[in-house]
């Protein structure tokens, strides 16, 4: 029976770099970050002439911990990394890993020493594995040195200061944290660093953006600098290539067709069809639940606006298909949600020859097949709308679809083909109906928590539709019910976010914004913004009223985000939510079940966990 050993090794590398101390230990730890190759537990500067492990005259030290080992070593580490694969193949344990980078100031620059011990339970017949580790290893790190100087010993730069933000060796805690607690990461950011700050994760660069001026400079005064980023690309299996997610001559093409179609003109037939199918639904619960039933308010809403925007984009009742196609369309944005929060996506789609597709597909597996799923349950339903069109033609209906799809390019002439009249409605149903369901939801659940709020729209309701089902004409003289769904989506902004990638070199509010930068821009903290909105957690319709809202900067308020890239359809889904808005309010008062605040997972839209239950109460002098 063979007996396995331990061995161990230590492996030492020294370097000296002519440059400042400090800009030696941020280039260490840039480089060590960016080659991943070790996991950081500590970071300490000591004073001068202390000692630390019988080394004395250090004033900088890292402790280091899984020192090479790591699955996800890149580029400057790759001995390493073939060292951690032989160990891998090899019948062997390794433990007690750890390291330490000591820097030491002297006459001439900065000596950095670095020491690594490690322990192999080895098979007797393996002593091969401890010859390569320590050599392989070592040659890792002094290219991890080497780096460093590079780093270290640049010329002084004339450049702008870039943006505020967290180290290097603190970013991957905030990315962690970010991807856990996403909108209280966001806040935290901008209270410790302002409208703008930058996370460094080796060579990538992310700003978190926040304020009207940065939301002028990137969605509209430099547009063209900063396109969409990566990550729309994960939308096209359930989009296709409709607005949100295409780009170049086809966007343009798509965009100066569909413009004129949400033109105002058009809203009040919209109108009709919204409020019809708004009627059916409520008819429904009427007749289905007892008064006082607590229906999940969340899902019953975004079923009748799943109607409300069919019917008016195509004249179909999708009041049979409203679940499947909800469900479907819920997992697969849940699924994207999940992919862009990986390590694998998240690195790879910057990656030459890679990108977030390939990177999702491979670093992903399980969750992309299940994406795909559910993209091919929603999809079918509209490709047999569109191809019963191209068979029977449009007969007497007036709608979106039959607009679509015979308005022609004011610039060429050609009308749209077949799949991008289905990817443009996918995307019309997808997101006009999620951003005004979402949207009601929340103003619903916080006119629950404000009666006065809630009692002043019934007797607007009351005074002005008297129990009559509303037009498009009703909806401009409903001037408190637009308060409170602006109100809204200002607290609860259904995008809360817009991903931006800086195609070259910028400046933003003094600070330079290097090309490949993403840019996050944070609706979230804009609406939320103390410094814009007095109180700005509270619900106070009323600062939509009067002047109030002309005295705001222009870009403060972005439910539908801003430049030519801002949602096409705003009108149309303004509309839509004034006439369901009222129609329910009409009929119903809504109480809250719990004084728990809701909790959000920001996926695509911010969406609630767990859902809104609601006590339905019927308003029985209401008969709309």
């Amino acid at each position: 029976m063979t007996r396995a050993r331990t061995r161990t090794t230590t492996v030492v590398a020294r370097r000296r770099i002519d440059a400042p101390i400090d800009d030696v230990f941020d280039a260490v730890t840039s480089a060590a970050t960016y080659a991943q190759v070790a996991g950081v537990r500590s970071a300490k500067i000591l004073k001068p002439g202390a000692a630390e492990d019988d080394l004395t005259g250090a004033t900088r030290r890292i402790e280091l911990t899984g020192l090479g080992f790591d699955e996800e070593i890149t580029e400057y580490a790759r001995p390493s990394r073939m060292a951690y694969r032989i160990a891998k193949s090899w019948p062997a344990t390794i433990a007690d890993q750890h390291g330490a980078m000591t820097f030491y100031e002297t006459p001439t620059g900065v000596e950095v020493l670095w020491q690594s011990t490690f322990r192999i339970a080895i098979p007797v017949v393996g002593p091969l594995l401890t010859v390569l580790m320590g050599p392989l290893t070592k040659l890792g790190f002094g290219q991890v040195l080497r780096v460093a100087e590079r780093i270290a010993t640049r010329r002084p730069s004339t450049q702008l200061p870039l943006p505020p933000g967290p180290s290097r060796l603190q970013a991957p805690r905030w990315l962690d944290r970010f991807g856990k607690d996403t909108l209280g990461t966001l806040e935290a950011l901008a209270d410790e660093y302002g409208d703008l700050a930058m996370l460094r994760v080796g060579s990538q660069k992310i700003v978190v953006a926040r304020g009207a001026e940065a939301a002028k400079h990137v969605l509209i005064s430099a547009q063209d600098n900063y396109p969409k980023s990566h990550q729309f690309d994960l939308f096209v299996p359930v989009l296709g290539q409709g607005l949100v997610t295409s780009s170049g001559e086809r966007w343009r093409t798509s965009r100066r067709i569909v413009q004129p179609i949400f033109a105002k003109r058009h809203l009040a037939v919209y109108a009709d069809h919204m409020a019809g199918a708004a009627g059916r639904a409520l008819d429904t619960w009427e007749r289905d639940w007892p008064d006082g039933h607590v229906i999940p308010l969340d899902l019953e809403i975004l079923h009748v606006g799943l109607d409300t925007v069919g019917r008016a984009l195509a004249t179909h009742d999708f009041s049979d298909d409203a679940e499947t196609f909800e469900t479907s369309l819920a997992g697969a944005l849940n699924e994207i949600s999940e992919i862009s929060r990986r390590p694998i996506p998240f690195l790879g789609q910057d990656v030459n020859g890679v990108g977030i597709v390939r990177a999702a597909k491979l670093g992903t597996p399980r969750h992309w097949r299940r994406y795909l799923e559910h993209a091919n349950t929603g999809v079918p339903v509209i490709e047999a709308l569109v191809d019963e069109r191209l068979i029977n033609g449009h007969g007497d209906r007036d709608d979106l679809l039959r607009l679509l799809m015979d308005t022609p390019d004011p610039e060429t002439g050609e009308c749209l083909d077949r799949q991008q009249v289905v990817d443009e409605v996918v995307t019309f149903i997808a997101a006009g109906h999620e951003t005004t369901a979402h949207g009601l939801t929340w103003m619903f659940y916080l006119l629950a928590q404000n009666p006065q709020a809630n009692e002043r729209l019934q007797a607007e309701l009351d005074d002005v539709l008297g129990g009559r089902i509303p037009t498009a004409a009703d909806a401009e003289a409903l001037p408190w019910l637009e308060a409170c769904f602006k109100e809204a989506m200002r607290i609860y902004p259904p995008v809360w976010h817009l991903p931006r990638l800086a195609a070259e070199d910028d400046e933003i509010g003094g600070y330079r914004i290097p090309k490949g930068t993403r840019v996050l821009f944070s609706v979230w903290t804009t609406h939320r913004d103390p410094g814009v909105y007095e109180d700005p957690t509270a619900f106070r319709p009323e600062r939509w009223l009067g002047d109030e809202p002309a005295s705001r900067p222009r870009h403060a308020y972005l439910p539908f985000g801003g430049g030519r890239r801002a949602c096409v359809g705003q009108g149309f889904a303004m509309l839509n939510a004034m006439i369901l808005g009222s129609m329910m309010a009409q009929r119903y008062a809504f109480e809250s079940t719990s004084t728990e605040p809701v909790r959000f997972v920001p996926s695509i839209t911010l969406r609630p966990i767990g859902g809104v239950p609601m006590v339905a109460r019927r308003r029985v002098h209401a008969t709309a």
